[in-house]
């Protein structure tokens, strides 16, 4: 009986265990990734760029022409913001991933948390269960002693009447006898 109640118990306990939705997390995550990564080759590009503009910066100075020194600063100017721009939002994306995973650790401290209180509780009730039974197990083998115990002192009373009966007889056969 115990163990049928303990094995009823292991399987309660896996099942809640074992139900948890793996998909939602994993969509996610390939999303972040997909736009980190676009995000890190943007930065490379506007790298490139700005290393060209300040290449033709420097051809321009070299040419002593002002009006392609201007346009080459311009052009500096214009891929180093873009640039700014791109490290900018790598690094907001960088941010939202911690802060995704920071949530994603929570939530997962949360989900063995209430795995934890669920195990104890069944535990709880295992031990609960178990206690109880124990307990019947007990009256019922105490009562069973105890009708023994009767059932024994009924027979011993039979078989001292049953000798005494038979002292009796046999004292009437032996008078009997003697006459």
């Amino acid at each position: 009986m115990k163990k049928l109640i303990l094995s009823l118990a292991v399987c309660g306990l896996l099942f809640t265990t074992s139900c948890k939705d793996k998909n939602a997390e994993v969509e996610t995550t390939e999303q972040t990734e997909v736009e980190a990564t676009d995000l890190a080759k943007a930065k490379e590009d506007a790298q490139v760029k700005l290393d060209e503009a300040k290449q033709a910066l420097e051809a321009a100075i070299k040419s002593g022409d002002k009006a392609a020194e201007e346009l080459a600063k311009k052009a500096v100017e214009d891929a180093q913001k873009a640039w700014d721009e791109a490290a900018g939002k790598l690094g907001e994306a960088a941010g939202d991933i911690k802060n995704d995973a920071q949530e994603v650790a929570g939530e997962l401290k949360d989900k063995v948390n209430e795995t934890k209180e669920e195990t104890a509780k069944v535990a709880g009730e295992l031990k609960d269960a178990a206690t109880q039974k124990t307990e019947e197990i007990k009256k019922a083998t105490d009562k069973t002693v105890e009708n023994l115990d009767k059932k024994g002192a009924e027979l011993k009373e039979k078989a001292t009447n049953a000798s005494e009966e038979a002292k009796k007889g046999l004292k009437n056969t032996a008078d009997a006898l003697k006459k």
